[in-house]
């Protein structure tokens, strides 16, 4: 599927691509629904379409994955409930097996996320993922979402890579169409970010389920997760 004879850089998402969304969804759309509505003293129901309304109107920005906005307008600590369902972070199957791999090739493999510098120093304590990557870079030093392509431009500036020789994988759609923008294109969508939800459909980009799909000789043995 892959000539990684050609491969020099890798690029990964980390929430929904290397570690399973289930953790992030609980907290959205159970905890901090529920979290506001009683810090509000408002019906769940009204809670939770609050919620889906601001972030809707802050998708694709940077300000819908920055935890200090989010304790702004809700009126709590974000960071509290992520701590508290700390033990719920877990790789997705066989992520390990396919970072593994990745450190046996000769490319340079990054971790580029839009996950709040506090979620990423707790899930990094969860999962160690810094000891399988040269660099992990969050979007929020950059100041844009990976879904804009003046992230890519500002990434570029940090990292050397070609993007004709450059692999990226992500589960959202709209960061690998940046992506592709800017020229990378081997780009690949997971097909099943969360562990608990139905797979998804992806028509626009090359999707997988599982990383062994990646990975040469194909017989290579599947871990649990």
């Amino acid at each position: 599927m892959i000539n990684w004879k050609n491969i020099q850089t890798v690029f990964l998402d980390m929430d929904g691509t290397l570690l399973d969304l289930c953790y992030d969804n609980y907290i959205w759309e159970e905890l901090l629904p529920l979290q506001y509505s009683k810090l509000h003293h408002m019906p769940l129901t009204e809670s939770r379409e609050h919620i889906i309304r601001l972030i809707r109107a802050n998708s694709g920005k940077i300000n819908a994955y920055c935890f200090d906005f989010w304790d702004d307008i809700l009126g709590f600590n974000l960071m509290e409930l992520h701590t508290q369902e700390e033990q719920k972070i877990q790789f997705r199957p066989n992520a390990k097996i396919f970072l593994e791999f990745l450190n046996t090739l000769a490319c340079d493999v990054f971790i580029l996320t839009n996950a709040h510098p506090k979620n990423i120093q707790l899930k990094l304590k969860k999962t160690k993922l810094q000891h399988f990557v040269k660099e992990i870079h969050s979007a929020h030093k950059h100041g844009h979402a990976k879904e804009e392509l003046a992230f890519w431009s500002s990434i570029s500036k940090e990292i050397s890579f070609i993007p004709q020789r450059t692999l990226f994988i992500d589960d959202n759609p709209s960061c690998l169409r940046a992506a592709k923008r800017h020229g990378i294109n081997n780009l690949f969508a997971i097909q099943k970010p969360c562990s608990k939800s139905a797979r998804l459909e992806m028509n626009e980009f090359i999707a997988i389920e599982d990383f062994i799909d990646l990975i040469q000789p194909s017989n290579t043995p599947k871990d649990s997760g």
